[in-house]
């Protein structure tokens, strides 16, 4: 990322945190990052990838060009432009957000790595079994 985009998204990243009146350890929560990785973002003093920054705009609901530019649309609902997005559009942004908790905890992704050759499945497809029988109520 070039220095002056690096600066934007720093800029772009502190205009949300204050627009939504969140702490910096909140904000960085919201996005999924450490304290000390937003915090750098923050200030300008690394820069990120561009996935990452599509998860920040997804988070956010706004565009990658607003975050990296300043320019474009500041709203975007991320949510009913994506292939499956009737499904992903019932689902609140908490339920989002347990749902990306649980595909990252190491106990549910090993167990997932242990099933999945008797499911005879994707470590991938693995997980989300494991996660779909957490939120139907099952014991895993």
């Amino acid at each position: 990322m070039a220095n002056d985009e690096q600066n934007i998204v720093a800029q772009q990243l502190r205009y949300f945190r204050k627009k939504l009146g969140l702490k910096q350890s909140e904000m960085a929560q919201r996005l999924g990052v450490s304290v000390s990785l937003y915090s750098k973002l923050e200030s300008g003093q690394i820069d990120t990838t561009s996935r990452r920054l599509e998860q920040f705009a997804a988070r956010l609901q706004t565009s990658v060009e607003f975050l990296t530019t300043g320019q474009g649309p500041e709203h975007v609902d991320n949510y009913t432009t994506a292939p499956g997005s009737e499904e992903l559009s019932r689902l609140s942004l908490d339920a989002l957000e347990r749902l990306v908790g649980l595909a990252q905890d190491p106990k549910l992704t090993t167990l997932a790595e242990q099933v999945a050759p008797t499911l005879r499945v994707t470590s991938q497809r693995a997980l989300a079994v494991v996660i779909r029988t957490i939120l139907l109520g099952g014991q895993t």
